[in-house]
């Protein structure tokens, strides 16, 4: 589309936007100083092909725009500048976890995990903790056969390890019998912590 008008934005610390990158489809220019010529942040469109309100819902549509008339997706995406890309990193509100200071995409490590020969399924969760703000945790069904004795936190860690920065790879493993998951196949996040992580065991270490 182009027409689409694209931004990645980050919160300050009084929670004020703050643009990282901006542009098109096919030129964007990176605002915040970077290092490795990558910038992350949440993703804001606008154009011609994007909705401008909800129907009659005044108070959906205020919270779903910024002051500049960008739609505010929701998702996380970072945009690298060598290969002019972007690449979407999940939703800010359950795929993004804040452990120890880091940003953390979950669907990157679910994909690593996925292919751990002794794992089913996966879904990686942010766990609140006093220490580290989240804890990286895995939810995992093993394959058919395995008990949960065959797979310890230790082992898929240093199987993570082989593919992910020390900082990503999960600090907590939890083995289920099965993923509860909704009409269109996906596991609710929020549901699975509530159920799993009950706020009285949340910040226990």
């Amino acid at each position: 589309m182009p027409d689409l008008k694209v931004r990645l934005v980050q919160k300050d610390e009084n929670n004020n936007d703050q643009i990282v990158a901006e542009g098109t489809y096919d030129k964007v220019n990176i605002v915040q100083q970077d290092t490795d010529g990558k910038v992350e942040g949440e993703v804001y469109v606008k154009g011609p092909a994007i909705f401008k309100y909800y129907f009659n819902k005044d108070e959906a549509t205020r919270k779903a725009f910024d002051s500049h008339g960008y739609y505010m997706m929701g998702d996380m995406a970072e945009y690298d500048k060598k290969n002019k890309t972007f690449r979407i990193l999940g939703r800010s509100s359950v795929d993004i976890i804040k452990s120890g200071g880091y940003k953390i995409s979950a669907l990157d490590i679910e994909a690593v995990i996925l292919r751990h020969p002794l794992v089913s399924e996966c879904v990686v969760i942010g766990v609140k903790d006093i220490e580290w703000g989240e804890r990286v945790t895995a939810v995992v069904v093993l394959q058919s056969g395995k008990k949960e004795e065959d797979l310890t936190l230790e082992q898929l860690r240093d199987y993570c390890k082989k593919k992910l920065p020390a900082y990503q790879c999960p600090t907590q493993l939890k083995i289920v019998d099965k993923l509860e998951r909704n009409a269109v196949g996906k596991v609710n996040k929020k549901e699975l912590i509530a159920k799993l992580f009950p706020p009285a065991s949340n910040n226990k270490k």
